[in-house]
């Protein structure tokens, strides 16, 4: 017996949506990665990395899945704001700990990286905002250095993804 090839049976009907939509993550990751590579060599910093895979991941969730909750503009807004606070402050508390208490790099980094990304995902329970690919973000903050450049971007990019679920949303199908 052959195997068959499966295919989505919504691209018969939707095809269009499935490029069209495809398109559209397409150019944001390409104008994301400029942005987050501007001024810079041509490879990317842990952060600028983590951010740029983390908001692939929110893209796919917002163009290719516009239905989910996670979707949801004040979920992806809060929840990168949320894990950003929470990466920033662990951030602080990491190099605190390592410069006046001498606590190891990598151990610092490794216990203050599980609390960033642990506490982002406290606070994104508590307030309703789960959006699980701002946690990369978390642990991005706390690994890296990171400059004001890099931080606007990734902003940037995700008050754009808001407004792409905002302005195009309904339009949207969910792809799987």
């Amino acid at each position: 017996m052959a195997r068959e090839i499966w295919v989505n049976a919504q691209f018969k009907k939707h095809g269009w949506h499935f490029i069209f939509q495809s398109l559209l993550i397409f150019i944001y990751v390409f104008v994301l990665l400029m942005g987050l590579m501007y001024g810079r060599s041509p490879n990317l910093d842990i952060l600028s990395a983590i951010g740029a895979t983390s908001l692939a991941s929110s893209a796919f969730m917002v163009i290719g899945l516009p239905k989910s909750n996670v979707a949801a503009p004040f979920r992806i807004f809060v929840g990168y704001a949320l894990a950003g606070f929470s990466g920033m402050a662990w951030h602080y508390i990491a190099h605190l700990t390592i410069h006046t208490y001498g606590v190891p790099v990598i151990f610092s980094n490794c216990i203050t990286g599980a609390l960033a990304a642990s506490t982002a995902m406290l606070l994104m329970a508590i307030f309703d905002a789960e959006h699980p690919p701002a946690m990369g973000l978390a642990l991005g903050l706390v690994l890296e250095f990171w400059d004001d450049w890099t931080l606007l971007v990734i902003l940037i990019a995700v008050v754009v993804l808001c407004l792409i679920k905002i302005l195009f949303g309904r339009w949207f199908i969910n792809l799987l």
